[in-house]
């Protein structure tokens, strides 16, 4: 991988390989997750989804050093789906195993009143949130690029307004 900036005009490989990779991998987490999590369990997928959402932030906080007085293209939006989905799956876990003993598995028995209180509210103000960047980086980037982002936007928050609306 080069250090030298990228010519004007022409958006560097990883910033346009990001936001495809943070898409699929959402895309991949709300297909996992609408299926039940057949193949890598809940926790998991939380961890490697958090663990992606902590990588996009640290890398748009170097790019952001690096680009002092130039321009501030940092994609520090990319954070905010995987983490989204992070606080999804931990919410399905609330839904499906009863918030008590899901609390219980994370370690949290005497907060669960507050996280099912907090983790939905989370959910439905990142539901929201992430279509919003994500037609924001369209904006910046053009309908080719951003395409894949605006979709696994959408497809997240129509699995959590499924997961929020009661049955």
């Amino acid at each position: 991988m080069t250090t030298a900036p990228a010519r004007a005009g022409h958006a560097a490989p990883s910033a346009v390989a990001l936001p495809s990779a943070v898409a699929l991998l959402s895309l991949l987490a709300t297909a996992a997750m609408w299926a039940r999590f057949p193949l890598v369990p809940p926790l998991a997928w939380a961890v490697a989804l958090v663990a992606v959402a902590v990588g996009c932030a640290a890398a748009a906080r170097r790019a952001r050093g690096a680009q002092r007085g130039a321009q501030r293209g940092a994609a520090s939006h990319l954070a905010v789906e995987p983490f989204a989905m992070a606080l999804m799956v931990v919410l399905d876990l609330f839904h499906t195993h009863g918030s008590a003993s899901a609390a219980a598995s994370l370690g949290h028995t005497g907060h669960a009143a507050g996280l099912g209180i907090v983790l939905p509210l989370a959910v439905a103000v990142l539901a929201v949130l992430c279509p919003v960047l994500a037609v924001r980086h369209v904006r910046s980037v053009g309908f080719a690029r951003g395409t894949l982002p605006v979709v696994a936007a959408t497809a997240m928050a129509v699995m959590a307004v499924g997961m929020l609306l009661p049955h």
